[in-house]
């Protein structure tokens, strides 16, 4: 099915994203235009969040008190655990209310990659005190990048010795060059055995490749959302590409 209307906002919801992002470049401040930009991704995403679903930005927390460290975006669920806002849109987040982590850099670099695979390791020493909730995926999003000689995921497998079983994103997001998702799935559980893969999304142009993240999101909060009795996904009312991503990378191991 394809729905004009909400076809048709989308499109224009991208182009108005996609256009922020270039005016923010002549703000002569890398701080603000990494502020800017951080905040237009969360306002483009927000139209299509759920009821009871937001965005926002500052640590995650665990009962613990382990914290990890600032998260450019953060998609949480309000019907969970309350978190505690010091600013609008910033604040500390308990674990078992965060659904995404996000990653947002003007320029993907070496050393900011390196940078967000620690900092995302860290996330993930938190400990939920729930089973069904604090399962956070994270993304690493950049709208551009200085590699030339290789791809954006090649250089990711280099710095992330845990690529492939448990890696510190769920999803890289580089405009006009890649967008590249993680899975994961149980072989046989008892004798502890895995397949993990990384499929590469053939896309057409930066417009196909916000809306494959918005579709994902979408169809993530969909599937926490049946937990809690609650709406389908609205990525029904999109149109389906019909991308068969490729499979670039896929292991089995185990543990014990």
């Amino acid at each position: 099915m394809n729905n004009k209307i909400y076809e048709e906002y989308l499109k224009l919801d991208i182009e108005i994203l996609l256009a922020e992002s270039e005016i923010a470049k002549y703000v002569e401040h890398s701080g603000m235009t990494g502020t800017i930009r951080e905040f237009g991704i969360g306002k483009f995403l927000e139209k299509y969040l759920p009821e009871n679903w937001n965005f926002g930005k500052g640590k995650i927390i665990d009962s613990s008190g382990t914290i990890s460290p600032e998260i450019d975006l953060i998609i949480y669920n309000k019907t969970n655990l309350s978190p505690r806002m010091y600013r609008d849109k910033e604040g500390i987040f308990p674990i078992e209310c965060v659904l995404y982590a996000f990653e947002i850099k003007s320029t993907s670099s070496k050393a900011n990659l390196l940078k967000s695979v620690e900092n995302f390791h860290q996330l993930k020493t938190l400990k939920s005190t729930s089973k069904r909730f604090g399962n956070i995926r994270c993304v690493y999003f950049a709208y551009s990048t200085d590699i030339t000689e290789k791809t954006e995921i090649d250089r990711y497998f280099e710095l992330d010795e845990k690529h492939y079983w448990n890696p510190a994103f769920n999803v890289l997001c580089i405009l006009d060059r890649g967008y590249w998702v993680y899975y994961n799935e149980t072989l046989d559980k008892e004798k502890k055995q895995w397949k993990s893969s990384w499929h590469k999304f053939d896309v057409t142009n930066n417009k196909y490749y916000i809306k494959g993240l918005l579709m994902g999101i979408l169809n993530t909060i969909a599937s926490e959302n049946s937990k809690l009795s609650a709406a389908p996904s609205l990525s029904s009312y999109f149109e389906d590409e019909e991308k068969v991503p490729e499979i670039i990378f896929e292991k089995e191991y185990k543990f014990g």
